[in-house]
């Protein structure tokens, strides 16, 4: 079985940023040991997710069935980042901090 690691990024400097060097370190070494293996890379800076709204939650309540189709878009997301966190063995997040709070993107 290929091992998975899920890299999150979310520093508003890319690449560039301390936190993306630090997890791409990580990264680098996690590749070392796994050759083979498969890194996922979700950059929430560069493609950031919508917070929780009433809407969205609301999406999420609503029975399957019922949902319209920006609902069922809503889910359909949702439920690919769970599949994401789930085919993971590891993640690392490049997470920096900003005024002493991480981003609200996380």
């Amino acid at each position: 079985m290929t091992a998975t690691l899920l890299q999150i990024n979310t520093s508003l400097f890319s690449e560039n940023g301390q936190s993306s060097k630090l997890a791409q370190d990580y990264v680098e070494a996690w590749r070392s040991r796994h050759p083979q293996g498969r890194v996922i890379v979700r950059d929430l800076a560069t493609n950031p997710l919508p917070h929780l709204s009433a809407e969205r939650f609301q999406a999420f309540l609503a029975k399957p069935e019922a949902r319209t189709p920006e609902q069922r878009a809503i889910v359909a997301e949702s439920d690919a980042l769970i599949d994401e966190l789930k085919a993971a063995d590891q993640i690392v997040l490049g997470l920096p901090m900003y005024n002493f709070g991480i981003p609200s993107i996380c």
